[in-house]
């Protein structure tokens, strides 16, 4: 007796289509479902509000599947710019970081493009109230300048022109 072979699919057919199609289906069901819990963790890490959990935080974001990740999920993306910002303010000492200010993603998402779109009035409606709005903000939520920098690099096109303006009309410490 002889080993049967596998009837071989013709890569130009309808049933070799399907059967591809069918692969990645499930295979994106299984990274969505890694990608959910990836933000589960981090939400529970950043609610304990310790250099500990922001630390783990840090080793979430750090391994080969971020950066595809990241295109293909905006909340995990958002959570890989966090974590950027995150390591940013640790690295010229800030005691007080972007992660201190919420206890989830949806939350710190929030406050982000809060001051994005007040960012966005300033620079192209110059608007007086979006920059006592921009303050308040700041004040309200005791952000430091490293945050202030990260935000204002993701957010405005022309960030040094935007942060030395910020300096100059509204006195913050970028």
């Amino acid at each position: 007796m002889g080993m049967q072979k596998e009837p071989e699919i013709d890569k130009g057919s309808e049933a070799y289509a399907k059967l591809l199609s069918q692969d990645e289906r499930e295979w994106h069901a299984q990274y969505d479902a890694l990608i959910a819990r990836k933000i589960e963790i981090f939400n529970k890490l950043l609610q304990m509000h310790s250099a500990e959990s922001y630390g783990l935080i840090e080793k979430l974001v750090d391994d080969a599947m971020t950066e595809n990740v990241a295109k293909r999920n905006t909340s995990y993306a958002w959570i890989v710019i966090f974590t950027q910002i995150y390591q940013a303010e640790k690295n010229v000492g800030e005691a007080w970081t972007l992660f201190d200010l919420a206890d989830n993603l949806e939350d710190l998402i929030a406050i982000v493009q809060q001051v994005k779109f007040l960012l966005w009035e300033i620079v192209f409606l110059q608007e007086k109230e979006s920059e006592e709005l921009l303050r308040s903000v700041v004040a309200q939520y005791d952000m430091q300048p490293e945050l202030l920098r990260g935000l204002v690099r993701i957010s405005c096109l022309e960030p040094e022109m935007v942060m030395d303006r910020l300096r100059k009309n509204m006195g913050l410490n970028l």
